[in-house]
């Protein structure tokens, strides 16, 4: 003989907490956008860094209008991660002119999204900026002499 009609209308072995696993479900999805978008900052900054190393690199070593060509590299090598197009930055700046042992420090600012929601796109914005900088050779033909 099995359970009685009142017997099998309780609510033993019913599961309860079942509302959880939406909330637990936006949680994950929440806990991935912040993950993603802390990998897209540092990416940001590790394009940005190596960009201002190469323009500041080329600025040093270029044999005519330097500020022209590390403006050029710097580009260029965010172009190369997949950055540059129109949202950064590159600036070249010799405080004291292109002489030998003079400094060079590039500054590059790159602008990504805040977050990035796919269907909807990028919400805010998050300015990533590198500096390098950098000294001229002290034996270098070809340029002014310098403060060395």
């Amino acid at each position: 003989m099995g359970p009685t009609p009142a017997a099998r209308r309780g609510e033993r072995g019913a599961l309860a907490g079942g509302e959880a696993l939406p909330l637990g479900f936006l949680l994950l999805v929440v806990a991935i956008l912040v993950i993603t978008n802390g990998w897209a900052v540092l990416d940001a900054r590790l394009a940005a860094s190596a960009a201002s190393r190469e323009a500041t690199r080329t600025a040093v070593e270029a044999p005519a209008d330097p500020r022209h060509a590390g403006i050029v590299a710097g580009q260029a090598a965010l172009t190369s991660f997949g950055y540059g197009r129109g949202d950064s930055e590159v600036i070249i700046d010799a405080p004291d002119g292109f002489g030998r042992c003079a400094p060079v420090i590039a500054s590059v600012t790159q602008v990504i999204p805040a977050v990035r929601v796919p269907w909807i796109g990028g919400i805010g914005e998050v300015t990533v900026t590198a500096h390098h900088r950098e000294v001229v050779d002290p034996f270098r033909n070809g340029v002014p002499e310098g403060s060395c």
